[in-house]
């Protein structure tokens, strides 16, 4: 295929696009508005993560599968990966979206969006670093190990979990007890004056979790069970 011979997409094709988002822009934006209650209530250093968070719920709560085939068939990102960054993803699409159908004086309007993804993945990385400690030497992800309930009588175990590169204990506390944790935790601060090697502890609480929510009441499973012979048949 020549790429010199392919030609622009139809102006109405972009039109519908830029039309489409253009309106979803409005109306996630117009729902994180309606938030603004909870975001004052919120530190301001962590107010525009938290406005995101508003974004990807309104975008998430939206069928967009039509606007992603459309932007895909012009090679544009198709909000797959637009967590980060919902807003500054949209306003990159409308941008690239007025330069191929012409409109540079719409396009001028939003020359500095990209700004906005280098701010989210600062964001990102101070959180990361926050919550995690400092990336690790010679690697450049973290390793988080579940504990198991052996690791409270066994210190070698942690010591060796330590020395081949966990950066973060985690204890499960669904299980065991807070004397078997608080063991687990003493073996490991042992193992990391050893090893001078730096590990952060997670404590993972028990109790419901975000992704569980109520169960309707539903008829029960019938149960059907064959009368048997006193042979067994």
């Amino acid at each position: 295929m020549s790429f010199a011979a392919h030609k622009p997409p139809p102006a109405d094709t972009c039109a519908g696009l830029i039309e489409q988002l253009e309106s979803l822009r409005d109306s996630i934006e117009l729902e994180a508005e309606q938030g603004r209650e909870v975001l004052g209530r919120i530190p301001e250093r962590r107010r525009p993560s938290a406005r995101n968070l508003f974004h990807y719920l309104a975008l998430r709560s939206r069928d967009v599968r039509p606007l992603q085939d459309g932007l895909a068939r012009l090679g544009l990102s198709s909000l797959g990966r637009a967590e980060p960054h919902v807003l500054a993803t949209i306003n990159a699409l409308l941008y690239n979206l007025y330069l191929i159908s012409g409109r540079k004086q719409a396009a001028e309007g939003d020359a500095d969006v990209y700004a906005a993804f280098d701010d989210s993945a600062e964001c990102m990385e101070r959180n990361t670093e926050a919550l995690l400690g400092p990336r690790p030497e010679k690697r450049r992800v973290h390793i988080m190990v579940t504990m198991p309930g052996e690791a409270a009588g066994d210190y070698m175990l942690v010591h060796q979990l330590l020395k081949a590169g966990m950066s973060c204990m985690r204890i499960n506390c669904a299980h065991d007890d807070p004397e078997t944790w608080l063991r687990m935790i003493e073996h490991l601060r042992y193992a990391q004056r050893a090893t001078g090697r730096p590990c952060r502890v997670l404590m993972d609480l028990a109790g419901p979790k975000l992704r569980t929510g109520p169960m309707e009441k539903q008829p029960p499973v019938v149960k059907i069970r064959p009368a048997r012979a006193a042979n067994g048949r």
